[in-house]
């Protein structure tokens, strides 16, 4: 027997899969609360902290699920948390059967969470808040409002930078071997994506 309330993967899901594997993202609570229902405590990166059901029924309480769309978060947990092959179907059903949760929850490693003083350090990350897209790239020095995908420095500074001077930026500092950092930034940190 599959599981109820079968789906496929979405172009949006494939989306969402990459932000949830690349944002920032951390668990920073789980409660068991019997074999087949667990909840997950993700900080989000703006700062709000979200609870992910992981039982019978998939859920989240961010707006993206509950505009009816799985969202990074669910995807955070089963991917990231609880380690689920990102070839697994299960990973896209709202819903799931018992024997599916079982073998979920078994084949999952311990979980070791922040502490009380990293999960202040993380929302205090988190509370970074993204500087108005205005201005020019702080590496090629073009305007930043040229239709190019953009990201910004989630962890630090908060500036925003095209993401192809980024790639290549940070290759020649690989290169030479020196930690990168945003030019203006004091920050040797994560580096999101957006637009």
């Amino acid at each position: 027997m599959n599981s109820l309330g079968k789906r496929k993967a979405s172009r949006l899901d494939t989306k969402r899969i990459k932000r949830a594997t690349s944002e920032f993202l951390h668990l920073i609570n789980y409660e068991v609360i019997n074999p087949r229902l667990r909840k997950y405590s993700v900080l989000g990166p703006t700062g709000y902290v979200y609870t992910i059901v992981i039982s019978k029924n998939v859920s989240c309480s961010c707006l993206d699920f509950q505009q009816g769309f799985h969202c990074k978060h669910i995807f955070f947990v089963l991917l990231n948390v609880l380690k689920m092959n990102p070839k697994n179907k299960l990973i896209y059903q709202k819903e799931l059967l018992t024997k599916e949760l079982k073998s979920i929850f078994d084949n999952s490693p311990s979980i070791t969470l922040p502490n009380q003083m990293e999960v202040e350090k993380l929302k205090a990350i988190a509370s970074i808040k993204r500087r108005p897209i205005d201005g020019d790239c702080s590496i090629c020095r073009e305007p930043l409002n040229n239709n190019e995908n953009l990201i910004w420095c989630q962890s630090g500074c908060g500036n925003n930078i095209h993401h192809d001077c980024f790639i290549e930026w940070k290759k020649r500092k690989v290169e030479i071997q020196r930690k990168i950092s945003i030019q203006q930034c004091t920050y040797n940190g994560n580096i999101g994506t957006s637009n």
